[in-house]
């Protein structure tokens, strides 16, 4: 447990539940338990408990009253500010619930609990007295004095688990415990640095010189296929990792290919932590605690990784995020929500389960059928204004 959180007689701390919720809730933090903004907290929602995470803590200045207490903080690294103010931002301007923008920064963070020790096998003492050709070939398998997780055990020796756990109760075999291997390997910026062109270098240095200083600035690079404008955004990476810091690089799934990672592998000395809808769910929970954590110091991935809670949050992306904030927020206006109602109810009126009530019935805007627009988007538009049996035929009675 954290000891930067406020003690004393309690606490007030507002939650966040990644639900489709756009309020915090009141909860009471009994003495002994700190919390501060943004820590991971189970907390009764309704009938059952649920994961959140503390926006805001005040200290209590009474008796709670009616308000339910927080039940027990996980141990998960903490959401830094920045990036709650980012999904505060997010849900503003995309009129989303708060609770389903936070959703986009922890579903891979539910599950991100301390990780759990490997273990391993080798030989320990003499063979079992009844030893099977199986068996035979297990300890023959693990001779040599190294040890072997159990599924390279059982795959060189062709046997079942319960082979390998067989010759651990009979003391064959013993266990050894072992931290689990990194997400990512160490990443040297000077592995192998490019001989870049004249323009090359002039770009790089660009990049190099604007994440020295830790600012923001839009850059785009403009050169055909085959060009070498990943060597130069390499240099930029190096830039970062010289800087002790990290750095996310987008790229669509269909470019996250092995190619490019053995660019990258050859150019950094190991390949980055993947983030994309390959990877396991065991796996993406340890790279969220790794990018928050700073044990990842690169990560690969679809645009989703946008939301992982990297350690480098700073003012620096702060000072990047503050003024798109507040240049966004101002086109939020009163017509705005006005033109926004009007598309939810054309999302209402244009759903397949809805029986229209007349034939005459006005047609949402072309704006608004831009936001419901889903799979059968094109049915319905070709439904509109048909015969009955055609609409019938497309699942419109």
């Amino acid at each position: 447990m954290s000891g930067d959180g406020v003690e004393g007689g309690g606490l007030i701390v507002e939650v966040l539940p990644p639900v489709a919720v756009d309020q915090t809730y009141s909860y009471f933090a009994p003495p002994g338990l700190a919390l501060a903004p943004g820590d991971f907290v189970k907390i009764p929602l309704g009938r059952r408990e649920a994961i959140g995470v503390v926006w805001a803590v005040k200290p209590a200045s009474g008796p709670p009253g009616n308000l339910k207490s927080v039940a027990s903080r996980y141990d998960r690294p903490r959401l830094s500010q920045s990036l709650r103010d980012f999904l505060d931002w997010l849900a503003r301007w995309t009129l989303a619930p708060r609770g389903m923008a936070l959703r986009l920064a922890t579903g891979a963070g539910e599950d991100a609990g301390p990780p759990a020790p490997r273990l391993l096998y080798r030989l320990a003492g003499p063979p079992p007295q009844r030893l099977t050709p199986t068996r035979a070939r297990a300890l023959a398998a693990a001779e040599g004095g190294l040890a072997f997780t159990k599924k390279a055990l059982m795959e060189a020796a062709g046997c079942g688990a319960s082979v390998i756990d067989a010759l651990v109760d009979e003391g064959a075999l013993e266990t050894l415990t072992a931290a689990p291997p990194p997400v990512c390997g160490a990443l040297d910026p000077l592995f192998s640095p490019p001989v870049l062109e004249a323009e090359q270098q002039l770009a790089a240095t660009a990049l190099t010189v604007a994440v020295t200083a830790r600012g923001y600035r839009p850059f785009l690079l403009e050169g055909v296929t085959g060009s070498g404008k990943t060597e130069v955004y390499f240099e930029a990476v190096a830039a970062a990792l010289r800087a002790g810091g990290q750095a996310l690089v987008l790229m669509p799934e269909i470019a996250l290919t092995s190619q490019f990672l053995e660019r990258f592998s050859a150019r950094f000395g190991a390949r980055p932590a993947e983030w994309h809808s390959g990877v396991s769910e065991k796996k993406r929970a340890r790279i969220w605690r790794a990018a928050a954590e700073g044990e990842a110091r690169v990560v690969v991935g679809a645009r989703s990784a946008l939301f992982l809670p990297f350690c480098g949050s700073s003012s620096s992306m702060r000072s990047m995020r503050a003024p798109i904030s507040r240049r966004m927020a101002s086109t939020i206006t009163p017509a705005t929500w006005r033109w926004c109602a009007r598309a939810s109810r054309a999302r209402r009126s244009c759903s397949p389960r809805r029986r229209p009530r007349s034939r005459r019935a006005s047609t949402p805007p072309a704006a608004a059928m831009r936001i419901c627009a889903s799979r059968r988007a094109p049915a319905r538009e070709q439904c509109r204004g048909s015969r009955p049996s055609t609409c019938a035929s497309r699942g419109r009675r």
